[in-house]
């Protein structure tokens, strides 16, 4: 079973991304910080759905510390986030995400 790690200080915005998820047949774990999401055992996912604006760490610190862990350095990351500026989104995309989801937005 493919695994989503979704990291987001928005508890709200985790659980309806876990139960969504979920419900299309992946398993799903959340992280509330940066700092959590580096606790767990970050091989273990087949992907990374991380926010951008989190207090302790930047989706984007954390994005560039995947990227340097060799297991992880080619999981696919997804950034989730309301800052659409066109330098935010070049940013994300030079530090390695494959796609970049602006909030809000609508899961159907």
């Amino acid at each position: 079973m493919e695994r989503i790690l979704v990291v987001d200080d928005e508890p709200d915005l985790c659980e309806i991304l876990k139960f969504n998820l979920e419900n299309s047949g992946y398993e799903v774990d959340t992280a509330s910080s940066g700092g959590e999401a580096l606790e767990k055992d970050v091989a273990s996912y087949n992907m990374f759905l991380l926010d951008v604006m989190m207090d302790d760490m930047s989706g984007f610190t954390l994005a560039a510390c995947l990227r340097k862990i060799p297991q992880v350095s080619n999981t696919p990351i997804i950034f989730i986030t309301a800052k659409g500026d066109e330098n935010d989104v070049l940013k994300g995309f030079n530090l390695g995400a494959d796609d970049y989801i602006h909030k809000p937005f609508r899961i159907s």
